[in-house]
């Protein structure tokens, strides 16, 4: 198949949107099929994100998203696209209207219900989305929950990090671009355990280095940076603890099985607030304008000294999302094209 994906990524967005698709694609390509992104391009970063991994990536050049959509359309006739995945807080329900009705299936990854949805398929991975409710009578099928958790193929080749009863090792990881400059802070939370290393996960769109290094040499033990690593699911397996940020990352902390805290740094997190919230599991530190030093060298002091209460919680993340998401999502997609009798060209 031919496959259309539209998403946006950049430093004030963040690169969730961007790397979920991208685990997509991987499963898409894997199936034998073809994948072209297609990136606003008033949004700077996720394309060039999207270049680096030798993505075909095309940018569209409309004002505004009345015209984008004919500009989309018009792309997707000439590439002779089966398939439109959207991923994007800028588009509209009017957008994902005019995209249905022609030979593509509509495919809408959602977080928070944005849109009056009439599509296909909407895809809501996200952590406790089983408990929301989408109007059936105008969607053919929702994927909803951990099962179908957006995951790049690392995730589903590397083993889940083991519970060691000592943690020696701690991951700092707050996203594609942090920004509300968030790893500082952490790394002064941390900066008095002597007895570990800790791992600075860079992304690709953070312009905070500096404060990040100069935080760094405030800490007793060893720091290592990592600027954009090779294997984010290698990293994981080999830490003990993390401290992430609760957008896509805490899914793939999940199903690395790695004991985590999480600082919601955008409003599009607060569902993993009230997720944690709901079942009553206390991994979430708060928003991040209210989380302190202070709170997080005291609340990671009392989990490194309760590795049962750790084991505890790390069954509970396994639990709760599937290492093959997007190959479960990809499967999904194939049956209702099949089902819709729209054939291959």
């Amino acid at each position: 198949m031919n496959i259309a994906i539209r998403a946006d990524g950049s430093k004030e967005i963040g690169l969730g949107h961007i790397v979920r698709c991208y685990a997509l694609a991987e499963a898409f390509v894997e199936a034998g099929d073809e994948v072209t992104f297609f990136c606003s391009s008033k949004q700077h970063g996720g394309i060039d994100w999207l270049k680096q991994q030798k993505c075909n990536a095309i940018s569209l050049h409309s004002n505004n998203i009345e015209c984008e959509v004919n500009e989309l359309i018009a792309h997707l006739v000439v590439r002779n696209i089966n398939v439109v995945v959207l991923d994007s807080y800028s588009l509209s329900s009017e957008y994902i209207r005019k995209l249905t009705g022609h030979k593509w299936i509509v495919v809408a990854v959602d977080d928070n219900c944005l849109y009056d949805y009439h599509c296909d398929i909407v895809v809501n991975g996200n952590l406790g989305a089983e408990d929301i409710s989408y109007p059936v009578n105008q969607i053919g099928m929702v994927l909803q929950g951990g099962k179908y958790a957006m995951l790049r193929k690392e995730f589903a080749q590397i083993d889940p990090a083991p519970l060691r009863e000592q943690v020696k090792d701690i991951l700092v990881t707050m996203g594609g671009s942090d920004p509300n400059n968030c790893t500082p802070l952490v790394l002064r939370g941390l900066s008095h355990f002597g007895e570990v290393t800790i791992h600075v996960v860079v992304g690709g769109l953070m312009s905070n280095l500096y404060e990040i290094e100069s935080a760094a040499k405030e800490c007793k033990g060893k720091v290592l940076i990592h600027n954009q690593p090779e294997s984010m699911a290698q990293l994981m397996s080999e830490c003990d603890l993390a401290i992430s940020a609760g957008g896509g990352t805490a899914r793939e902390l999940f199903a690395m099985g790695l004991f985590s805290l999480f600082i919601i740094q955008a409003e599009n997190q607060l569902a993993l607030f009230g997720f944690f919230d709901n079942a009553k599991v206390p991994l979430c530190l708060g928003y991040y304008s209210d989380v302190y030093e202070e709170e997080i060298h005291k609340v990671v002091e009392g989990f490194i000294a309760a590795p049962s209460l750790r084991r505890q919680y790390r069954e509970f993340m396994l639990s709760k999302v599937d290492r093959r998401g997007s190959y479960n999502v990809v499967k999904e997609i194939r049956i209702c094209f099949q089902q819709l009798n729209r054939s291959y060209i």
